[in-house]
């Protein structure tokens, strides 16, 4: 990947446009040859198990400055062209990844990777203004955070634009909806019947995900209902509570697992003193 920009533009306070950018001149993904040939002449294994990867990156930047009156705003992606190296917050510098993963040993499922970071000087700098437009630009972004939230119960835009009459009852309808729709959505999680849906879907979920399991581990096919059923339900509950129900089906096949295991060692012990006794 070559010349890569991102670019933010934003008026503020009728003071002209403010610009932030993250830029780079190129991004290089590949394979680590030297750690990789390594690894195989150890373990023969490691060709199948481990790989290496090492990810470069060039000329990383952070700017943010003040674009001119002069300036076309469709030219400022031009790297290294619409602006000085004075508006960096984070001055050009290159950065070297190198990745190992490890299919073999797992956590939790998951493989195990390890990272090596190899930076070149890192210089930080921001002055008033630029401090002034990325707390400006934090805020911005609570906003629509909030909007996004309370969206549904803001008055239209076409009544916003003019001080109709009865403008003020409108703003405090949204206010009061905005407030209202906390309020319920806490009550709502203290009621029975929002502890019964949750002990039933509980009970659903990990029926259905331990079902997932089983037919996995024997190295079935899931059928259809059972992902569609479970992908229903993750839509309906939170994650903490989908991470906590799989917990529970994958501590209750363990369980099971382990009864079976202890069931097979009983059997072969008593067939072993039978054998015995008869020989």
């Amino acid at each position: 990947m070559q010349n890569f920009h991102i670019v933010y533009m934003d008026t503020h306070n009728n003071q002209g446009n403010f610009v932030f950018g993250l830029e780079f001149s190129s991004l290089s993904i590949q394979t680590d040859t030297q750690k990789q040939s390594f690894t195989m002449s150890l373990m023969s294994r490691s060709r199948q198990d481990e790989v290496n990867k090492m990810i470069e990156i060039s000329d990383v930047g952070i700017y943010c400055h003040v674009l001119e009156e002069q300036q076309d705003p469709c030219n400022v992606g031009a790297l290294g062209n619409g602006h000085s190296r004075d508006d960096h917050l984070v001055n050009p510098f290159s950065v070297t990844v190198s990745v190992l993963a490890n299919k073999a040993a797992k956590f939790d499922g998951a493989p195990q990777y390890d990272m090596t970071v190899e930076l070149s000087a890192l210089a930080l700098s921001v002055d008033e203004i630029q401090l002034t437009q990325i707390l400006s630009l934090c805020d911005y972004f609570t906003i629509c955070a909030l909007r996004t939230k309370y969206g549904r119960y803001r008055p239209s835009q076409s009544s916003l634009s003019k001080r109709h009459k009865g403008w003020q009852r409108m703003w405090w309808q949204y206010a009061q909806n905005s407030v209202l729709a906390d309020v319920r959505r806490r009550l709502k999680k203290t009621s029975w019947r929002y502890l019964k849906r949750r002990l039933n879907y509980r009970i659903g979920y990990v029926k259905l995900y331990r079902m997932k399991l089983e037919l996995l581990q024997k190295g079935q096919i899931v059928s259809k209902d059972i992902l569609q059923e479970l992908e229903n339900m993750d839509k309906e509950c939170d994650i903490d509570d989908i991470l906590n129900y799989r917990t529970i089906a994958e501590q209750q096949l363990q369980v099971v697992d382990a009864s079976i295991r202890r069931t097979c060692e009983g059997d072969c012990e008593l067939h072993f003193v039978q054998f015995s006794h008869y020989g």
